[in-house]
C-alpha cells in the first residue's frame, strides 16, 4: 500500500475501507512522544470518514498525552476507538466525552 503524506489520503481508498487499526508507539507517534501536527491532520480524516482504533501498551493517561491532547479540542472523536494497556481496556468519545 503506497504511504500518503500531508493528509493527501484519497476519497477513493478512504470509500473501500471501513476501519485502521494503528498501533500508538513506533506507528503514528515516535515511542513515547506525542503526534505531531501532520500526523493529527491525517487521523481527523481518517476519523471523519472511518472508524479508527488505535492500540498501544500505555495507559489511558499516556494515550491523553501522546494523542489526545494534540488534536484540536473541537475535533469530532466519535469514530475514535482506543485501545490502551494492550487492549484490555476500551475508551471511546461521545461529542468529546469519554466514554
Amino acid at each position: 500500500m503506497p504511504v500518503y503524506l500531508e493528509a493527501e489520503i484519497p476519497d477513493s481508498l478512504l470509500a473501500k475501507k471501513k476501519a485502521v487499526i494503528a498501533d500508538l508507539d513506533g506507528t503514528i507517534a515516535e515511542s513515547k512522544l506525542p503526534i505531531d501536527s501532520e500526523m493529527a491532520d491525517i487521523l481527523l480524516r481518517l476519523t471523519s470518514h472511518i472508524l479508527l482504533a488505535v492500540i498501544g501498551g500505555g495507559s489511558y493517561e499516556k494515550f491523553s498525552e501522546q494523542l489526545i491532547s494534540k488534536l484540536p479540542s473541537n475535533s469530532d472523536l466519535s469514530n475514535l476507538y482506543m485501545f490502551p494497556t494492550n487492549a484490555t481496556v476500551f475508551f471511546l468519545f461521545f461529542a468529546r466525552n469519554l466514554e
